[in-house]
C-alpha cells in the first residue's frame, strides 16, 4: 500500500511546475499504473478515462524495465521487450505499444 500510495503525493512533488502545465504532470504521475482494461490502479479506470501521457508513461516505464538489468531476469531485445509489451492485452494502450514499436 505505501508503494501504491505513491502516485497520491504527485503535487507535492511538482511545486517547481508552472500552474498553466501542472495538470500534465499530475496527470502523469496519478494515473501511471492504470491498466487499458481497467485492472490497475489506484482508481481502476480504463480506455479513454486514462491520460494519454499516463498510458505513454506507463508504457515507457515498463520497456524501459525490460531493457535493462534487474536481478530477478536478464535483459531483453528492443523486440523482446516490445513482444513482451504486446503479450499483456489489456495492460497498455495498443496505440502507445505501435508508437513505441516505431520510434525504436
Amino acid at each position: 500500500e505505501l508503494i501504491r500510495d505513491h502516485v497520491n503525493n504527485a503535487e507535492k512533488y511538482f511545486s517547481f511546475i508552472p500552474k498553466e502545465i501542472l495538470p500534465v504532470f499530475l496527470d502523469a504521475a496519478e494515473y501511471h499504473h492504470e491498466n487499458f482494461d481497467g485492472s490497475g490502479y489506484i482508481n481502476g479506470i480504463h480506455e479513454k478515462e486514462i491520460p494519454l501521457i499516463a498510458c505513454l508513461i506507463h508504457t515507457a516505464e515498463s520497456y524501459i524495465s525490460l531493457v535493462n538489468k534487474r536481478n530477478y531476469r536478464k535483459i531483453m531485445d528492443k523486440e523482446a521487450a516490445i513482444e513482451e509489451l504486446k503479450r499483456r492485452p489489456g495492460v497498455y494502450d495498443p496505440r502507445t505499444i505501435e508508437v513505441l514499436e516505431e520510434i525504436v
